[in-house]
C-alpha cells in the first residue's frame, strides 16, 4: 500500500463517519485530523485541524509529528482512488499542500 500512494491520490478510511486524506507529494498525507470532543466539531469548529505525516505515519500510526497524532490507518480498510488526469491530481495536492 504505502509504495502504491501517488502525489495527488485521494485516500478514504473506512470506520465509523469515514475519513479522507490526499497525498500532497509522494511521501507526505495531508488530513483534517477531527478532534475527540465531538461537540466541538458542531459548536465553532475545530481550529487548526490539518495536519500532515509521513506515509509511513499515516499508515501505521504516529503519537506525535508536527504536534498532532494519527491513528492507525491500516487498521481498517483504506480505498485509494487516482484521477486519470495525473497533471490535474498534482494540481490538487499542491493547492491542498499550500492552503491547508
Amino acid at each position: 500500500m504505502k509504495a502504491a500512494i501517488q502525489k495527488g491520490d485521494i485516500l478514504i478510511v473506512g470506520g465509523g463517519a469515514g475519513h479522507a486524506a490526499i497525498a500532497t507529494t509522494d511521501n507526505y498525507i495531508l488530513e483534517m485530523s477531527g478532534s475527540q470532543n465531538f461537540a466541538s466539531w458542531f459548536i465553532g469548529g475545530i481550529s487548526n485541524n490539518n495536519h500532515q505525516f509521513t506515509k509511513q505515519n499515516w499508515i501505521f500510526g504516529t503519537s506525535n509529528e508536527q504536534g498532532a497524532s494519527s491513528a492507525p490507518h491500516i487498521a481498517k480498510w483504506i480505498q485509494l482512488w487516482r484521477m486519470p488526469n495525473q497533471a490535474m491530481a498534482k494540481q490538487c495536492a499542491d493547492y491542498a499542500d499550500a492552503k491547508f
